[in-house]
């Protein structure tokens, strides 16, 4: 599964939400729902304000790699209807997680940003096969991770690198447990 993690500002979140809006990308909230239709994140503003306050994780569609809605289904273990979308049924999508906090011995002092997509994904009208992701999303995925590494510096603890925001500073960011 490619994943990619970078350590973002919340100005170069905001930028990455337009960025990929301008491809043609929707973000999809992954929260608890009352109804089973999806929901769209309209702009930046609500974009940032469902992280601060409801999910961290988005579901990230396009018409050039998405070929299946998402499943949303029913919680069957909570009394009031509440709708989740269920993990790798329909899309292909990308996932995003814009984490709000870290644990005290992360090596970066800093909210981790980590951008993904699963390799197969199961097939809403047979969910015995599998669809394999496509290159059009192996390529809107490396021109997301492009873009953020040009937004980006690199810093070096020990043998691993980060990849920081470049309006961030690094040096004040470094955990002493490094």
């Amino acid at each position: 599964m490619p994943q990619s993690s970078f350590y973002l500002s919340d100005v170069e979140r905001s930028k990455l939400f337009m960025f990929i809006t301008t491809m043609d990308g929707k973000f999809i909230a992954d929260k608890p729902r009352n109804t089973s239709n999806i929901e769209f994140v309209n702009n930046n503003k609500e974009f940032l304000q469902i992280i601060e306050n409801e999910c961290v994780g988005f579901f990230i569609t396009s018409p050039t790699f998405t070929i299946q809605p998402l499943l949303s289904q029913q919680n069957r273990y909570i009394a009031e209807p509440t709708f989740t979308i269920s993990q790798r049924y329909g899309g292909p999508y990308i996932a995003i997680s814009l984490y709000r906090g870290f644990a005290k011995d992360d090596p970066i002092n800093y909210k981790r940003t980590d951008i993904f997509h699963y390799p197969r994904y199961i097939n809403l009208n047979n969910y015995n096969e599998e669809i394999a992701v496509s290159n059009e999303l192996k390529q809107y995925y490396k021109q997301i991770v492009d873009y953020l590494k040009n937004r980006c510096k690199s810093v070096t603890i020990g043998s691993k690198k980060y990849l920081i925001s470049s309006d961030l500073n690094a040096s004040q960011l470094i955990s002493n447990n490094s």
